[in-house]
């Protein structure tokens, strides 16, 4: 997506939509849905911490009327901006509650935070904060370190896992914000992703190894991938 001076959005044709930004794009979510509607969430990337925002757009029916022949509009689908809230820190991740049409979104920055996206033209609301302990090896230590990077399990959506700088992972329960522990890797987590099975998820590290994790057993884990360069992303198959 160019940037572009001002927002404005364009379809190429019926699969394609533009939507021109006046800043750069740092990251983007799509919200899941059981029908053939589109809502996606983009995240800035200002220098400016306190200029950072995330804007959501909904795919909406729209009329033209062409000022050759006026007599005949011209029925469109366009990327309609609903709202936008503002981040301090730009977004680099977006991730929509699993359940279909849900109304959450989780964005990360120095820490996760989860929103409320309400109906059109309402103010999105911040529901919680999810951070991950301090760098140092107190648990308890009030300053937090900076997640890296998180994921939201697809079959049980009450639970998010966070990775942090020094190798630090947690699985939270967002419905009573209890959270578990564990040494992801010998440095900083660069990735971080569930699985369709239940309990388990996949971390990818500055050292370069992919390992999996057993939420039953998060004393130990399996390296089941390994290079010399780091791992940036890791993603398992929502098909199987």
């Amino acid at each position: 997506m160019p940037a572009r001076l001002g927002t404005a959005t364009e379809s190429l044709d019926e699969s394609i939509h533009q939507v021109h930004f006046n800043h750069r794009i740092n990251s983007i979510g799509f919200k899941n849905t059981n029908d053939n509607s589109l809502t996606v969430a983009v995240g800035s990337m200002v220098m400016d911490r306190e200029n950072n925002k995330v804007e959501i757009f909904r795919l909406a029916e729209t009329t033209e009327i062409s000022i050759e022949q006026p007599q005949y509009p011209i029925s469109t689908k366009r990327l309609v901006k609903v709202t936008e809230f503002a981040h301090e820190y730009p977004p680099t991740k977006i991730v929509w509650e699993p359940a279909p049409g849900g109304k959450l979104v989780a964005t990360s920055g120095e820490c996760v935070k989860i929103w409320m996206v309400p109906e059109e033209h309402q103010p999105v609301k911040l529901l919680m904060d999810v951070r991950q302990p301090s760098l140092s090896s107190d648990f308890n230590n009030p300053y937090y370190a900076p997640v890296t990077c998180f994921d939201w399990s697809p079959n049980q959506t009450n639970m998010l896992a966070t990775a942090q700088l020094n190798g630090i992972g947690c699985v939270w329960d967002l419905l009573t914000m209890q959270s578990q522990q564990l040494v992801a890797h010998e440095g900083q987590v660069n990735a971080i992703a569930f699985t369709n099975e239940n309990n388990q998820f996949l971390t990818g590290g500055q050292e370069g190894q992919v390992r999996f994790f057993d939420l039953r057993n998060l004393q130990t884990s399996t390296i089941i991938f390994q290079q010399p360069n780091p791992i940036l992303q890791v993603l398992h198959s929502r098909v199987n």
